[in-house]
């Protein structure tokens, strides 16, 4: 049996039901985050850091991470993920993983992701 404070997990008691005016709520805060989710966004900024990630999956590639300093905004670090296979050439990808390419900038097209990060569509980097 579970005690009262085990029930309730982010102020929501999960053996009590919600009224209709506040599940209504929770539905239409879900489908407004989802949508957030779903618009594309552009990232323009220098590299901070880069680093290449081997794959998590074994249908897929590398992944490459870049730390990006929004232009403008450059407190405000966005980290950037994309696969290998967006970078323009064999000579950027040596560069982002050996860290050669701080301060280049960025150009990247994506989604923000649950976890806040973008998951790049689209590279565009400048020497």
């Amino acid at each position: 049996m579970m005690d009262d404070d085990e029930r309730v997990i982010g102020g929501i008691d999960r053996g009590a039901s919600l009224p209709a005016e506040r599940t209504a709520e929770v539905v239409s805060g879900c489908a407004e985050e989802e949508r957030r989710m779903e618009t594309d966004l552009m990232v323009s900024g220098a590299i901070i850091d880069s680093w290449v990630e081997s794959s998590r999956a074994v249908e897929s590639g590398p992944m490459v991470v870049l730390q990006v300093a929004p232009r403008g905004r450059p407190r405000d670090l966005v980290i950037i993920e994309a696969e290998a296979s967006l970078v323009p050439d064999g000579g950027w990808l040596e560069d982002l993983s050996e860290n050669t390419c701080h301060g280049s900038p960025v150009k990247a097209f994506g989604r923000m992701m649950l976890n806040g990060f973008v998951s790049a569509t689209r590279l565009q980097l400048v020497r």
